[in-house]
């Protein structure tokens, strides 16, 4: 015996509403994660240099972070005698750098179009930043695994920027909203 057809009754304005405003709100918030994600990748990385090996690794910090990281290890001397300033610095670095991302994440996911695409030109500078790192010392395995994630996290922070405006669609679709408005906020 086939499959039984099913007859899909189309979704009401609420339900399509509810459908790309859940992606959108899911792939807006995303960069909240990955802040999250380079302050805890570093702090295993630190922690991994003091117990297991004597490397560094910044495999999942922003690209924008490694740079910087990789540059003040370079300075003579600073890494070598000044160990413990060194860690105190990035880690500080990345405190700040994770609440700015955090920040913008949450403002973006507001419906707040100039975060939205402040978050996208972010995290598309930030994945440029990676190409320096190889010329730092950075490892290809490292450059490898940095450079997949942040195109796959890109990609899903440019479908916020899609949902955004399917939201926008659906609403002037069914009459919720005229054609000038809506290009404010989604929320």
């Amino acid at each position: 015996m086939g499959k039984k057809s099913i007859n899909k009754r189309p979704l009401t304005y609420e339900e399509e509403h509810n459908k790309a405003y859940d992606r959108f709100k899911k792939s807006s918030r995303l960069l909240i994660w990955v802040g999250a994600l380079n302050v805890i990748s570093l702090l295993i990385s630190i922690i991994n240099y003091f117990t297991i090996q004597k490397n560094l690794y910044f495999y999942f910090c922003f690209g924008f972070n490694d740079l910087i990281f990789q540059s003040l290890a370079l300075i003579p001397n600073f890494f070598n005698n000044m160990t413990i300033l060194y860690f105190i610095v990035i880690v500080l670095i990345a405190l700040l750098s994770s609440a700015g991302a955090i920040l913008l994440s949450v403002f973006a996911s507001q419906g707040k179009k100039k975060y939205i695409f402040g978050s996208i030109i972010f995290y598309l500078i930030d994945t440029l930043m990676i190409i320096p790192c190889a010329f730092l010392g950075e490892s290809y395995i490292s450059i490898l695994l940095m450079s997949v994630l942040h195109i796959v996290i890109l990609s899903i922070l440019i479908v916020s920027i899609y949902e955004y405006y399917k939201i926008i669609e659906i609403a002037k679709r069914y009459g919720v909203l005229k054609e000038r408005e809506g290009d404010e906020n989604v929320a």
